[in-house]
């Protein structure tokens, strides 16, 4: 038992510093320091890459600063593990948390595998 709860212990460990990685990659890019954020979302994904919404936040950084190209294929990955991220992705304009630009938003929901 005691294995059990140490294993669960060190998991949450990792994912604790892999969202921190996140937030200090938002924290980064919202100072324009591109490139350290873009190393932050990069070793958040590293330590937990089976949590989508890492990579999701990596592609919405991307995108939002220019990148569309660079964040093509992860949405797309994002998007073929949890469909709903699109749709998420969708209600981030009104948040103000991706660009109001209607046209890059049709480019990336174009990246929705179809059903």
């Amino acid at each position: 038992m005691l294995r059990i709860r140490s294993l669960a212990a060190a998991r949450l460990i990792r994912l604790q510093r892999a969202y921190g990685h996140a937030n200090r990659g938002d924290e980064l890019m919202a100072e324009k320091n591109v490139q350290a954020g873009m190393s932050e979302y990069e070793a958040a994904i590293r330590l937990a890459p089976e949590i989508v919404e890492l990579p999701f936040g990596h592609a919405v950084a991307l995108a939002s600063i220019g990148r569309e190209t660079q964040a093509a294929p992860v949405f797309t990955t994002v998007f073929a593990a949890e469909p709903i991220w699109a749709e998420v992705l969708r209600r981030l304009p009104a948040a103000g948390l991706f660009p109001k630009d209607q046209q890059l938003m049709q480019r990336v929901q174009a990246l929705k595998p179809r059903p």
